[in-house]
């Protein structure tokens, strides 16, 4: 007994010493039709905790099913990464209805999706998740603002948080959002 006691603090001190790695946080995931292919696009905020930096990244993947890009996300990045602050998913015009039955499927079944996730829709998702954030860390949460306070400026109550679209049986008319050179343009809904 004594000595675990000895060795207890010893390895408790060790464990306190290892470096942690940069985490990828997904603030939004983009998603287009690439000749029958899902193009992805993981927009990553990377925060490294030792230097206090923020980077954002986007990691572009293909598959053909969503399961099969997270894969290929897993294999591009160099540490983890966290679906769990994903806060829109960007449709692109291309997506084809076999594609998003797919694209809602997973995200029902992942528990780090959240159902409260905003879906929006766009002529090239890479396009509008490649462009410059605007007000904040990451295109993502950009829209978000954008999306909010239109509606709040516009008493217009958008039903395109994925469990509003789950209840409609899938059926939704997605806010339509577009890349200027500076910031986001919001189409009349």
């Amino acid at each position: 007994m004594k000595k675990i006691l000895l060795v207890l603090p010893i390895f408790l001190c060790f464990c306190g010493c290892q470096k942690t790695e940069p985490e990828y946080l997904i603030s939004a995931i983009g998603f287009d039709n690439n000749g029958g292919m899902l193009n992805t696009c993981f927009e990553a905020v990377i925060i490294n905790s030792e230097t206090q930096s923020e980077e954002l990244k986007i990691i572009e993947v293909q598959g053909e099913t969503v399961e099969e890009c997270v894969k290929n996300l897993s294999r591009k990045c160099t540490q983890g990464y966290l679906l769990s602050h994903c806060g829109v998913l960007v449709i692109g015009q291309s997506v084809t209805e076999r594609q998003l039955k797919g694209i809602y499927d997973f995200c029902f079944k992942e528990p780090d999706i959240t159902l409260s996730v905003l879906l929006v829709e766009t002529e090239n998702a890479k396009s509008l998740l490649s462009n410059k954030p605007v007000s904040t860390i990451s295109v993502g949460y950009d829209i978000m603002g954008v999306i909010k306070q239109y509606g709040e400026n516009k008493n217009v109550s958008f039903k395109n948080r994925f469990f509003e679209i789950i209840a409609q049986g899938g059926k939704a008319t997605l806010p339509k959002i577009q890349p200027l050179s500076e910031g986001y343009y919001l189409e009349n809904y």
